[in-house]
């Protein structure tokens, strides 16, 4: 799922309708969210191994990978969906709340500016083993780039800053990728 946000210009249907769904789906509460176990250091290999994928795919479609720098807000904004996502047990761009990327990214800075874009992806972990974080990664991007518009954030030059944050429940894993122009 793609959506770009420009500083408060949002599709109102769209955010009903995505507020509808998340909002029929249920989930747990704000406590449930922060308790979630989660393992820094397999998320922060996937989210590095998330982004080593994407500036190939960058690399391939001829754009200058310095292009693309991570940055830490954009990657605590990225998580913290994920994290969400994983503890509520709901699958959108849009939180509980009606809260879209942009919304979420001003949490994180006093200040946003340029655009947002946001992709996610989620996919059931094989029980009883341990995840395997190339594939996982492979699978996230790849997914992104056999979808237009998820192809087209992910080699948007005009997209400069980047932050992917990753997490796991008990069956699931979550992969929130969020770019911002200057």
């Amino acid at each position: 799922m793609l959506r770009y946000y420009k500083n408060g210009n949002f599709l109102r249907f769209f955010i009903v309708a995505c507020g509808l769904l998340v909002a029929a789906c249920g989930g747990a509460d704000r406590q449930k969210a922060r308790d979630l176990p989660q393992d820094e250091g397999l998320q922060t290999l996937l989210e590095r191994q998330v982004l080593t994928n994407i500036l190939a795919e960058r690399r391939i479609a001829g754009l200058p990978t310095a292009l693309l720098e991570e940055d830490d807000s954009l990657k605590r904004t990225a998580r913290a969906h994920s994290l969400d996502m994983a503890a509520r047990g709901f699958f959108s761009h849009i939180n509980p709340e009606g809260q879209g990327p942009l919304e979420r990214h001003r949490r994180q800075v006093t200040f946003v500016q340029g655009r947002i874009g946001e992709n996610i992806w989620s996919t059931e972990l094989p029980p009883g083993q341990e995840p395997n974080l190339n594939v996982l990664a492979k699978r996230s991007v790849t997914g992104w780039m056999g979808s237009p518009d998820h192809r087209a954030l992910l080699l948007d030059p005009g997209m400069t800053q980047v932050g992917v944050g990753v997490a796991f429940s008990d069956r699931w894993v979550f992969v929130t990728l969020l770019m911002q122009s200057p």
